[in-house]
């Protein structure tokens, strides 16, 4: 009797010490993985939305100010629109030999406005920018059997022009190159009117 009360008692006894032991057991390794699942759940999620959210404000954040930017350079690169063009009127008013020093007597003269040939009392009509440049040219020529030449030429800037009309002289010197005369002058003196 004493004996199965003792072998009852140390397995009574016994019991409780086993049963702590496999809830120990079954606790340790349990409770921790829970923390450590939820741990490497965060630690594996948590990150990954920030890196996410960092990446997609990296490649958003520079296109919205690359929008203003692209929009001063197409502003800077915008072309500046042109002064209008304006109507001018050139009118060949005269062509005379205002002075001849033995230099002959058969000439020929020629004028153009922009390398348009332009006739005595002839009314040329351009449109230009103000930017552009009026060329006046004017030549004369005593045809003997050494021709004697000579010319000028005058720009005038569009710019320049008023309402009222302007006068443009041209005189064109030709020089006597052969004979007893030689070195000798004479003068042709060309005058335009420009209205604008």
């Amino acid at each position: 009797m004493i004996c199965v009360l003792l072998a009852s008692c140390s397995t009574q006894t016994a019991m409780p010490q086993t049963a702590s032991k496999v809830t120990q057991a079954n606790a340790s390794p349990e409770a921790p993985v829970i923390p450590a699942k939820a741990a490497a759940q965060a630690s594996a999620e948590a990150p990954v939305i920030p890196e996410k959210a960092a990446a997609q404000a990296s490649t958003q954040a520079p296109v919205s100010p690359a929008v203003p930017q692209a929009a001063a350079a197409k502003a800077a690169k915008a072309p500046i629109p042109a002064p209008a063009a304006v109507d001018v009127k050139i009118t060949l008013i005269s062509a005379a030999l205002v002075q001849n020093n033995h230099v002959g007597n058969e000439w020929g003269y020629a004028a153009a406005v922009n390398a348009q040939p332009i006739q005595i009392g002839e009314t040329m009509n351009a449109k230009l920018n103000p930017a552009d440049r009026l060329v006046l040219e004017a030549s004369a020529t005593e045809a003997d059997k050494y021709p004697d030449n000579g010319n000028a030429t005058s720009e005038i800037a569009v710019s320049s022009l008023t309402e009222q009309h302007t006068t443009a002289q041209l005189d064109v010197i030709v020089t006597e190159n052969r004979g007893r005369y030689s070195g000798n002058t004479a003068k042709w003196r060309f005058v335009f009117q420009i209205e604008k």
